[in-house]
């Protein structure tokens, strides 16, 4: 057979699994959000493969769309080219598959691994066979299964992780927000197990501290054909180059705590507009060229925080503004000195960092006062709830900075 000058894609066919997931539905299981991901991809829905169905499924299903469009049988096909990374099969190849079921026995099969770019780079393949006259009809498939090997442990733990648990809506999930913990739900995980997890968890995932960040643990993944451990680290080189930026903003902003009538706005917790904002910014370019309030935000891309909320936590907040907030409980609810070194403890965290996450409660120097931090110095769960209440008011207020 000889080289070929005239050839064209004749046909083409798609296929996807009926299970759909949402970016509506995704944001109930990991912390993110639907307006998040729909401004920056565009997505809206991804399909998820069933329990029966394979990527072979699915390429064989947009092949014979295909075919019957271009008006072919399996016998006519002389190649048959699969772009894939999450295949059946390491060997025999995912083209292989799709071969056998389709009873194009009189094609060779090879699959191409190149993510993403897959199917262009199958489409080159096909296009160089053809020219150079090895074959007469290509078949190329692109066909992956990612839901098979997404891994939504660390997101979802990370946002259980963050539930008020003294909360009895909370408290009558407590055993299954114990099994969501524990590495055996994990080993035999399935996306239908998730799917009844979100479904059965979704009315209380709004009980969460607000502002809480979660660091992720160091994952082992262990390789068994090999003996090759790989771990992953966390460097902490971005810290240090927080925190030596964050004390550069902080001494520039200390000395227009007199004088910027927005800087006393964020320190009070008020509300601030975009124009205020943008204001400060250009008030501290002047005062420091080195200082711009944007960059701050580069140390949070995976929180959607407002860039005010992120200069009260640098600045703290004037020591009235907590005050006032905090005087109606301390005159009503503080009946020992327990419970009032535990005030005093935390609205100083406040002064200093402006907001506090409720973990914090939990943990020294808290425990000093008692082992059981917040629940232990407080019985009362109204005492709890209000004071719950109160600290919601420190954290990321919906409609900042619009």
């Amino acid at each position: 057979m000889g080289k070929i000058t005239h050839y064209g894609m004749i046909a083409t066919g798609m296929d996807v699994p009926e299970k759909r997931l949402t970016s509506a539905e995704l944001e109930k299981i990991v912390v993110t959000t639907d307006e998040w991901i729909t401004t920056r991809s565009g997505i809206k829905e991804r399909r998820i493969l069933g329990p029966e169905e394979s990527v072979s499924d699915i390429g064989v299903n947009s092949a014979r769309i295909a075919m019957k469009k271009a008006g072919i049988g399996p016998e006519d096909i002389d190649a048959i080219i699969c772009a894939t990374f999450t295949g059946d099969t390491p060997c025999p190849a995912t083209a292989c598959h799709i071969q056998h079921k389709l009873g194009a026995f009189n094609s060779f099969a090879c699959d191409i691994a190149a993510s993403c770019s897959g199917f262009v780079y199958g489409l080159t393949v096909a296009d160089s066979f053809i020219k150079n006259g090895f074959c007469l009809t290509a078949l190329v498939v692109g066909s992956d299964g990612m839901t098979r090997f997404t891994d939504y442990q660390d997101k979802i733990q990370e946002r259980v992780n963050q539930l008020i648990m003294h909360l009895n809506p909370v408290l009558v999930k407590a055993e299954t927000i114990k099994k969501i913990k524990s590495s055996d739900f994990w080993h035999n995980a399935d996306f239908q197990s998730l799917e009844d997890m979100r479904l059965e968890l979704r009315g209380i995932m709004h009980h969460k501290h607000k502002g809480a960040v979660d660091s992720v643990p160091p994952k082992t993944i262990d390789v068994t054909d090999g003996g090759i451990v790989l771990k992953r680290h966390t460097a902490n080189i971005k810290s240090v180059d927080m925190q030596l930026y964050r004390q550069m903003v902080e001494e520039t902003l200390e000395k227009l705590f007199d004088t910027s009538l927005v800087l006393q706005k964020i320190r009070r917790a008020e509300p601030v507009t975009q124009r205020d904002i943008s204001s400060l910014i250009s008030l501290v370019l002047t005062q420091n060229p080195d200082v711009n309030l944007e960059t701050l935000k580069e140390f949070y891309p995976d929180a959607v925080l407002p860039l005010d909320f992120i200069i009260r936590t640098i600045v703290g907040m004037e020591p009235e503004a907590v005050e006032k907030r905090f005087a109606a409980f301390a005159q009503k609810f503080t009946d020992n000195s327990k419970q009032t070194h535990f005030l005093r403890l935390l609205k100083n965290h406040i002064r200093r960092y402006g907001t506090i996450n409720m973990e914090k409660l939990y943990e020294p120097p808290f425990t000093g006062i008692d082992s059981n931090g917040l629940d232990g110095v407080f019985e009362d769960d109204r005492q709890i709830n209000e004071l719950v209440r109160i600290i919601e008011t420190f954290q990321p207020q919906t409609g900042a900075q619009a």
